[in-house]
């Protein structure tokens, strides 16, 4: 129901005398209702010189904590109600103080107001919302009834606030009546959905004065927002909310290159959703769940049944569908011209930590480099764009490609791409190579490519072991899987080495610059042994032994630390008794290996 058409209905009930019913508002969680409350209908009431009242009903358990909320509310009335009214209401505060004597045997808060009486003119002119009925803990009989004595016996105007599918769902686990019941309390029910159109111009506003620069950027890129939101039906105010923060807080790095700003849009939106939908959760941020493959050409390799009949060996017999599919399904149908899979951002998403450097070199990354007729070779004969080439055109390109591919001119992952591509042209009789043929080509130019490999930590889609494809020539896979994993070990090990080196120069600021890369990331003390690591150690100052110390304790400073660094246990607990076996210094040292080993014990104990 539109939202001005339930404006309409409320204010005809508030005008309506004796109405002994309440209205209820039906809406998802998140959906915005109490929003419309205090923003629109709040003002209403007003209009009509009527007092409100607001109720959350999330979490009671019993009715005696209900009565007591609501009497607890009435009370900053005394001084709002007329010289009658406030006569009535100080009685109830002296029978308030003299049940509050009480209290010193171990009386209830609900104990202290339950006998007190309220007089009902109080509530004639009051609104009262009793808002999260799904939520509330007291059966419904009970706190429908409840409800229904303001409406049939103090004449008072109620509003629920209810997600009634979230009833109904609980009603079939418990047996109850709701239905039955609701009948002789609600009056009438509004659905209410909320309208993003309306709704959105006040998230934007919200950052007009504190991020003008980015409240700007929101307001230029409305219609985009607001098409994947309803694309994606997505209509949460809560997680719409917490989607513009994290876009907010990515915003002062990815502003100097606003050229990317529509993809940054769509995957920052596309990751909240799956974190707050549930198919994401915090320990997820290293496994990308292969969304760093999908790209034009991967899609059309795997997901498009027009280009897989033309592949003698597609599948005679359906696949069910991948969790890959049915996520590209869900969000990139329409959009996998405009996605991009940043690390970083999905990290922060997951996490709440981002990695400035990493999302800022990831942000370079994407800056196109002077085209090379490599590069354009590439573009045009692996990737979707071939079937816009002319036939002399296909022929050139492909002459080129196979000479590039073999004399090593592209990067080690994306020859498992071009092996895709050169197959596909072989199987349809486009090109004269056999498979072999290909394969012995690209082997060549891989064994050459392996020299520039780019360390694997800055590099993208080299998930290869987890994207197999029956197309796919498992030989060569192996080979790229095996010259990356050479590739991730010795980057690494150098990355560690640094974290040596910086502890031997008494280096501090280095020392924090690679806590800082390595966050969250385990391997920072994979590629050494504790013996090292204290000898580097102890032989250095002692401003650098406490910085090592306070760094531990920053780095492990969150309450999940179990799920991130365990494989670091043994490495600490070795060395702690490096440090106990240590000669004593007789100085300042004895006590900083002290502190040392304090942190790590305590590090170690809320790793069990």
């Amino acid at each position: 129901m539109d939202s001005s058409h339930i404006k309409v209905i409320f204010e005809d009930y508030l005008k309506t005398v004796n109405s002994n019913y309440a209205l209820l508002i039906n809406g998802s969680w998140g959906s915005g209702k109490t929003y419309f409350w205090k923003d629109s209908l709040c003002k209403i009431c007003s209009e009509n010189n009527y007092k409100t009242l607001y109720i959350s009903l999330n979490g009671l358990s019993k009715i005696e904590t209900l009565d007591y909320q609501l009497k607890i509310k009435l009370i900053p009335l005394l001084n709002k109600l007329d010289s009658k009214k406030a006569i009535s209401l100080l009685n109830l505060l002296k029978n308030i103080g003299g049940k509050i004597i009480q209290s010193k045997y171990n009386v209830s808060p609900e104990e202290i107001l339950k006998d007190v009486e309220v007089d009902t003119a109080l509530f004639s002119k009051q609104v009262i919302c009793f808002d999260d009925l799904e939520r509330c803990n007291i059966p419904l009989s009970e706190v429908l009834g409840y409800i229904n004595n303001f409406v049939e016996h103090k004449n008072s105007k109620v509003l629920i606030l209810s997600d009634e599918s979230k009833i109904q769902k609980e009603e079939n686990k418990n047996d109850t009546t709701y239905n039955s019941i609701k009948e002789k309390v609600i009056g009438r029910i509004l659905n209410f959905n909320n309208d993003l159109n309306l709704i959105f111009p006040f998230f934007i506003n919200k950052y007009e004065k504190s991020e003008p620069e980015f409240s700007y950027l929101l307001d230029q890129n409305k219609s985009f927002i607001l098409e994947i939101l309803a694309e994606f039906k997505e209509e949460n105010l809560r997680n719409l909310s917490f989607y513009l923060e994290s876009l907010n807080k990515l915003y002062p790095v990815f502003k100097s290159n606003i050229e990317f700003k529509k993809e940054i849009i769509l995957f920052v939106l596309i990751i909240t959703l799956e974190f707050k939908r549930g198919n994401l959760n915090s320990n997820d941020y290293k496994n990308f769940n292969d969304f760093d493959l999908l790209n034009p050409s991967y899609v059309m390799f795997n997901f498009d049944p027009s280009f897989s009949l033309l592949s003698k060996k597609a599948e005679k017999t359906p696949i069910e569908e991948s969790e890959l599919e049915k996520f590209y399904k869900r969000y990139l149908t329409n959009y996998i011209q405009d996605y991009f899979f940043y690390p970083a951002v999905y990290q922060f998403i997951l996490t709440g930590y981002l990695d400035i450097e990493k999302f800022t070199n990831e942000l370079k990354s994407r800056i196109p480099i002077e085209p090379t007729i490599e590069n354009a070779t590439f573009t045009n004969v692996a990737t979707n764009k071939f079937r816009q080439l002319s036939n002399e055109e296909f022929n050139q390109n492909i002459e080129r490609f196979l000479v590039f591919a073999k004399q090593g001119k592209y990067d080690v992952p994306d020859y498992l791409q071009i092996s895709k591509f050169l197959n596909f042209y072989s199987e349809n009789s486009i090109i004269d190579q056999t498979k072999d043929e290909i394969r012995k080509i690209l082997l060549e130019g891989l064994h050459i490519a392996k020299e520039n490999i780019i360390p694997v930590s800055r590099m993208r889609n080299f998930s290869f072991d987890m994207d197999q494809n029956p197309t796919d020539d498992t030989i060569l896979r192996d080979k790229i899987i095996e010259y990356i994993n050479a590739s991730q070990k010795e980057f690494e090990k150098e990355k560690s080495n640094s974290l040596l080196i910086a502890i031997a120069e008494n280096d501090l600021e280095q020392m924090k610059d690679i806590f800082d890369g390595y966050n969250v990331n385990k391997e920072l003390f994979l590629n050494f042994s504790a013996e090292i690591l204290w000898a580097h150690l102890q032989n250095s100052e002692n401003k650098t032994i406490t910085q090592f110390t306070n760094l531990l304790k920053q780095r492990h400073s969150f309450s999940n630390i179990k799920s991130y660094f365990l494989d670091n246990a043994v490495l600490f607990k070795d060395l702690i008794l490096c440090i106990k076996n240590s000669e004593s210094t007789g100085n300042l040292q004895d006590m900083l290996k002290k502190e040392l080993i304090v942190q790590l014990e305590e590090i170690c104990e809320r790793m069990k």
